[in-house]
């Protein structure tokens, strides 16, 4: 039985150390050797076998240097791939006035392209998700508006608040204003009523995050045309197939089985799916059965 990480003697946990190069290379008695080097370690540290669970986006950007390349299968995969611009936003009040006297408001509101916009304000579809209705949120109900954004409008918005502290009173504005079109049709809006303006916001900003690939998760885009049409199932099977034979192997959202790929489930379950196959090519798997063994298949 293994020891849980954190009591094992021979591990340890390197915190703010950010991988720059995988090195591999085959030993005399014919096993894989692994030299990872990081930005603040002056001796590089030496594996038989690792797990890579940085997001696809930094594969993407090349964020970490491997030697020999990763193979043709994975490398197309990886460049083949895309990234979401998703960006979620948080608007806080200090009552959930869109649910009036009778507790009974919207819990999704999809606004489509709007015409109702100040002038210099893009159009954008998005949809938004009230947090207020303890039928649905019990204990956790709060006067919280949770808003979805893709595509251009998400780098719009982070483009708005990009240079502004998330603490500051410029950055809730910035969020208030371009939302007000928006919430103004809520049931029960009035302008005139304080409590119908945010007392806080905050963005995510994976767009700016460089650890997080400069993006979300993974998108697979599509077209109405064959034509150049890139199909991707077997570049996931073959990342998700990893290098064994270099004792390397891949774990995450973008690895995960179909129906969860580009999810945080997804990404849990590709850990695992990825330590029973470790477990498997030692001859130490314990014979459970689940959704990895369809993710070996699908």
């Amino acid at each position: 039985m293994l020891r849980p990480l954190a009591s094992n003697p021979h591990c340890r946990i390197e915190l703010s150390t950010r991988v720059t190069s995988v090195a591999t290379s085959i030993s005399l008695q014919g096993n894989p050797q692994i030299r990872i080097t990081t930005s603040n370690e002056c001796h590089p540290f030496v594996f038989d076998e690792i797990v890579i669970a940085i997001p696809l986006g930094c594969l993407k950007n090349s964020h970490v240097r491997f030697n020999p390349p990763l193979c043709p299968s994975i490398t197309q995969c990886i460049q083949q791939s895309s990234i979401s611009s998703y960006e979620k936003v948080y608007l806080a009040f200090s009552s959930a006035w869109w649910d009036g006297t009778d507790g009974d408001g919207p819990t999704l509101v999809h606004f489509l392209t709007p015409k109702y916009l100040p002038t210099g304000q893009p159009p954008f579809s998005l949809e938004i998700v009230t947090l207020s209705n303890p039928d649905t949120f019990q204990k956790q109900a709060r006067p919280v508006i949770f808003v979805q954004t893709y595509g251009d409008c998400a780098a719009y918005i982070i483009s708005l608040v990009r240079h502004h502290d998330r603490c500051s009173p410029e950055y809730i504005a910035i969020l208030a204003d371009f939302f007000k079109p928006y919430l103004a049709l809520l049931p029960h809006y009035d302008e005139s009523n304080s409590a119908c303006s945010p007392t806080a916001a905050i963005a995510t900003a994976w767009l700016d995050d460089e650890f997080s690939g400069f993006g979300s998760y993974t998108n697979f885009k599509t077209s109405d045309s064959k034509l150049g049409e890139v199909v991707l199932d077997e570049g996931v099977r073959a990342m998700r197939k990893g290098e064994p034979e270099r004792g390397l192997w891949f774990a995450g959202e973008h690895v995960a089985p179909f129906v969860a790929l580009g999810t945080t489930t997804g990404a849990y379950w590709s850990g695992e799916c990825a330590a029973m196959r470790i477990a498997a090519a030692h001859d130490q798997a314990n014979g459970e059965k689940g959704m990895c063994d369809s993710a070996l298949s699908n």
